[in-house]
């Protein structure tokens, strides 16, 4: 697991905002991941679940620049 996250934050570090050309696993599940519209509705969810809350930060361009 920790070198999952590491190979991630590596990729993501060095594609910059060009994350759309590094293409996506097909095995990857992302799909699959019950997103949630705030960060208070996820909390409360997982809470009541017991799990972990996984919190993504995303960014975009800003006047057509990373």
């Amino acid at each position: 697991m920790r070198k999952t996250v590491i190979a991630l934050a590596a990729m993501l570090g060095l594609a910059g905002c060009h994350l759309d050309a590094v293409p996506r696993d097909p095995k990857s599940r992302v799909d699959e991941i019950a997103w949630r519209p705030d960060a208070a509705t996820a909390r409360a969810e997982a809470q009541a679940l017991a799990r972990p809350l996984l919190l993504v930060l995303v960014a975009g361009a800003k006047d057509d620049r990373c």
